[in-house]
């Protein structure tokens, strides 16, 4: 079995829009995409996560479909020399644990290949849970290690602030009261 790594930096960045989101959204979720290579070794590498326009909520993230299929094909063109590109689903829990909600689960099954995906779920405590979920030769699913290189703590940096403010949208929540002395 292959092992995963992620860089501190590319690590910290998803860390990062976690909890600008919590802190400009209310405690909301956040989600991007990101690459993931296979090295000389065999092993994956976690790469480049970014956001894209999206619909955030405290239970929720709805990614912008138009911008999710340019992310696709720009990312494609930009890696494919360096063999078979493989995207990664990332997205926050806030402030809840780490874990695959029913939700998640039907994300991911929603998008199957034919060998496997790669998922990655975290919170603003930097718990996380990186899932690579089989197709092919069966439906299964296994949680397994990311290894974060150099792991350290660091401030969210403002472009990432900049970024979530520009990307993420809350939806508008109306109340409907029936007026009482009306009948």
């Amino acid at each position: 079995m292959a092992d995963f790594y992620i860089s501190q930096k590319n690590w910290n960045t998803v860390i990062n829009y976690a909890k600008a989101s919590v802190k400009i959204h209310d405690n909301t979720e956040i989600g991007g995409m990101m690459v993931m290579l296979k090295d000389k070794e065999g092993d994956y590498v976690l790469k480049d996560p970014v956001i894209l326009k999206q619909e955030v909520s405290g239970t929720r993230c709805v990614l912008d479909q138009n911008e999710l299929a340019l992310f696709y094909a720009k990312t494609y063109r930009k890696y494919k020399k360096k063999g078979r590109v493989r995207y990664v689903w990332w997205h926050s829990h806030a402030n809840m644990k780490a874990f695959w909600s029913g939700t998640d689960d039907k994300t991911i099954l929603s998008s199957p290949s034919d060998d496997f995906t790669v998922s990655l779920v975290v919170n603003v405590r930097r718990e996380y849970k990186l899932r690579v979920q089989y197709f092919e030769p069966i439906l299964l699913d296994d949680d397994v290690e990311l290894n974060i290189l150099n792991s350290k703590t660091a401030q969210i940096p403002q472009n990432i602030m900049t970024e979530v403010k520009e990307k993420c949208t809350k939806p508008a929540y109306t109340g409907h009261y029936m007026d009482r002395d009306k009948k």
